[in-house]
């Protein structure tokens, strides 16, 4: 039997009006917007390979932790910065070999964004 090969992870995010948070993703981060469901319920981003869905809820639990490696950190955190995007832990080598720094979007979720520091 053939093991299958795992291709990639979407993470879905519980946020108030997927709307708005398209707006913020697209707007901070520069990930465009995919498509949204008729109800406005349910909508999707992208950027380069990476996906990321987005789920109204109406109990927003904050918390929400998503990881994402990128291939210059510097310019990510810069465009944030400059966006005013709520930064929740300032840019800087951490123990585990990634340079990252944390970001909250409106809705509490909090992403990592970190480039590896491991010469390849």
């Amino acid at each position: 039997m053939t093991r299958p090969v795992w291709i990639s992870v979407t993470p879905e995010l519980p946020v108030a009006d997927v709307r708005e948070a398209q707006r913020w993703y697209s707007e901070v981060l520069g990930w465009k917007v995919g498509w949204v469901s008729e109800d406005e319920s349910y909508a999707a981003l992208y950027v380069e390979t990476l996906e990321l869905f987005l789920r109204r809820t109406a109990v927003l639990r904050p918390g929400f932790v998503t990881c994402i490696r990128v291939s210059d950190v510097e310019s990510v955190f810069a465009a944030c910065c400059e966006a005013g995007a709520k930064i929740t832990a300032e840019l800087e080598t951490r123990p585990w070999q990634m340079r990252e720094f944390s970001v909250e979007d409106p809705d509490g979720n909090l992403l990592r964004i970190g480039q590896s520091t491991l010469v390849e």
